[in-house]
């Protein structure tokens, strides 16, 4: 047996060194950290054969936020507005992952009301980050236009975060147990103008991207995924939609009310980055109808049960400050766990809660373990394909260096 050890330490000694020779041939670059779509905080050390990428070593880090060690021992009230800073461009996911955990915790029902206007903004979050998302990936591909189209589009849903709670960008508009106000009268007929624009950008980027030629050949074979991949390395949203797989978690685990709604997935096989871009796509015109229901469900199917909601609210709001602090306070030390549907794949977060403090938060960040990917997906192509492969993988690196 030892002569076993001793051959098999020799031939991963010469594995080793042939290893070494050969990367000291090869051409190495340095990718970063100036990238846009990073914020500069990404460097990658790529490694060429002639004019194709051998190996790619990511170095991130660069963004250390330290959220999980920040949150330890302080109430769930403190370590909510971190959770804003983790995804900036999906801020109400990342504030309901939080909530949704607390609430399993308790094990409490919410208001009918307040589980509608949640979905109802967690949707427009989620096509807040699409069109961020396809319009940068647009970018670099080297279209300007949707760019501009896009940032129309989102700055009228920062107007509608701006009437929700007076900012536009770290909105803090989900707290615990519930909301941190109810929308204003008037507040509906813009919703509705905003729901129609967007459908109609969502139709012009169909017509202009998904129908051309030279979209669909720069695209179209590149970053391809297997099954291995969506097995074995946690491939969640759109990457394993891509696969065919239907992977959703508002469809087995039916968190707020999702099962009252009627909507469409749309799965590919192919797992490339046209596949993850036409999906994408996909999601953003299904979030608005998701959200067209809930205005329909509000106001015509469910109206006197909601309008008593909000009376009751607002009449007795003394008597609910006084029911949520006794309620915390005879909270016992407990473990919580919450995934959702974040538009990044799919987050899930772990609490231990003692005593009014959070003594250990761990956060499943779906863009941090696609972009360790990234090495898989770039292996055979070239250097500009890095640049379209990040822009279509959806990253933002305050998850990832979180």
């Amino acid at each position: 047996m030892n002569i076993i050890y001793i051959k098999f330490i020799n031939i991963f000694i010469m594995f080793i060194f042939t290893f070494n020779i050969i990367l000291q041939n090869l051409f190495r670059f340095t990718f970063g950290p100036q990238h846009p779509a990073a914020h500069g905080v990404l460097c990658c050390l790529l490694y060429f054969v002639g004019e194709y990428i051998l190996l790619l070593d990511i170095n991130i880090g660069f963004l250390h936020r330290g959220v999980e060690k920040l949150s330890e021992f302080k109430t769930v009230e403190q370590i909510l507005p971190y959770f804003d800073r983790l995804d900036y461009v999906s801020v109400v996911c990342n504030e309901h992952l939080l909530s949704l955990a607390f609430e399993n915790l308790l094990r409490c029902c919410l208001a009918l009301r307040v589980s509608f206007i949640r979905m109802i903004i967690i949707e427009f979050t989620r096509c807040f980050n699409g069109l961020l998302i396809i319009s940068a990936a647009t970018m670099d591909l080297g279209c300007m236009s949707p760019m501009l189209w896009a940032f129309e589009e989102r700055d009228k849903i920062c107007v509608f975060y701006d009437l929700c709670c007076g900012c536009r960008m770290h909105l803090a508009f989900m707290v615990l147990l519930g909301l941190l106000d109810d929308f204003v009268y008037g507040f509906i007929d813009f919703l509705f103008a905003c729901l129609s624009s967007c459908l109609f950008l969502i139709d012009i980027y169909d017509l202009l991207l998904i129908n051309n030629r030279n979209f669909y050949l720069r695209l179209r074979g590149l970053s391809i995924l297997d099954l291995y991949d969506l097995m074995f390395l946690s491939c969640s949203g759109t990457m394993s939609r891509s696969l065919g797989m239907l992977w959703d978690c508002r469809l087995y685990s039916s968190y707020e009310l999702y099962f009252l709604l009627q909507y469409d997935y749309c799965f590919c096989y192919t797992g490339d980055s046209f596949d993850r871009f036409y999906i994408r796509l996909f999601e953003m015109r299904m979030s608005l109808l998701i959200v067209k229901q809930l205005f329909f469900g509000v106001f015509f199917t469910f109206g006197f049960l909601i309008t008593f909601d909000y009376l009751y609210v607002d009449i007795n709001i003394e008597t609910i400050i006084m029911l949520f602090y006794s309620v915390w306070l005879s909270c016992t030390p407990g473990i919580t766990f919450a995934a959702v549907e974040h538009p990044k794949g799919e987050y899930a977060l772990y609490l231990l809660f003692f005593y009014c403090n959070c003594s250990r938060v761990r956060i499943r960040c779906a863009d941090f373990l696609h972009l360790l990917l990234l090495d898989i997906f770039i292996r055979g192509f070239l250097l500009h394909d890095l640049v379209a492969i990040l822009g279509n993988m959806d990253v933002v690196f305050g998850s990832v260096d979180r």
